[in-house]
């Protein structure tokens, strides 16, 4: 059953993003789109979100440098990354992300994720 809150998406692609946020929709999701992580900053709020879905190679902050960002302010919320460059030795890089998606990826991979996060 899908949160009560909505789910940040973060992608500065906005055609990636607008498909990622009707495909949450379409699975009974609230989703706000973001195009960078400093935007989603700067209207950050504690609790208002289930889960974070970002890209992890964008203009100004990074996908890495936000779940950074969020270790160091004791922020528990869930990430799920997405990157065309991971491999399989790439995600213990990414400290505190719940899961790495490698792009291209599946409709089902993505909701598989999130149904086990939120």
């Amino acid at each position: 059953m899908p949160s009560s809150k909505p789910l940040a998406v973060i992608d500065d692609d906005r055609s990636v993003r607008e498909a990622i946020v009707a495909l949450l929709r379409s699975h009974g999701h609230a989703t706000e789109g973001f195009d960078s992580a400093d935007q989603f900053i700067q209207s950050f709020q504690p609790g208002k979100f289930a889960c974070i879905v970002s890209d992890v190679q964008m203009p100004g902050m990074s996908g890495i440098e936000l779940v950074h960002w969020l270790a160091d302010r004791d922020i528990d919320l869930p990430v799920v990354l997405m990157t065309a460059q991971a491999d399989e030795h790439v995600a213990s890089m990414f400290f505190n992300a719940k899961a790495v998606l490698r792009k291209p990826f599946t409709c089902e991979a993505l909701a598989d994720i999130l149904h086990a996060l939120v």
